[in-house]
């Protein structure tokens, strides 16, 4: 057998363990050395194996399956507050990244007058 045929096999006997610790489709390629689309396509032989659905096996038994709760925020959201706040946020990364570039052209002058000395 080649590498990637083992591989798949090594991830087909793991990948209900890993799935039950909480490990993504994502992770558990990763973790052989796979792609995500080799993982999916042997998951209905996965699930049969196991006894368990394709479905199943999707769902993280860690994170839960929240798709029929209903979020609420702590108190509602003032979007007017949250303009202006976003609004001075972006302000203050602007004025962070004309420093920046301000700190970066006086080290280049600083370099250059370094290499000249030299």
């Amino acid at each position: 057998m080649d590498k990637t045929n083992e591989r798949t096999l090594q991830m087909m006997k793991a990948y209900v363990e890993l799935h039950d610790q909480g490990f993504s489709v994502a992770e558990i390629a990763k973790r052989f050395n796979l792609s995500e689309t080799t993982v999916y396509a042997r998951l209905e032989e996965i699930a049969e194996h196991a006894g368990l659905t394709r479905h199943e096996l999707l769902i993280s038994p860690l994170r839960g399956n929240h798709s029929s709760c209903n979020f609420k925020p702590i108190r509602p959201v003032d979007a007017i507050r949250f303009q202006d706040h976003h609004d001075t946020v972006m302000s203050e990364l602007d004025a962070l990244k004309r420093s920046a570039a301000d700190s970066i052209e006086e080290l280049e002058v600083v370099h250059e007058i370094l290499k000249e000395e030299l």
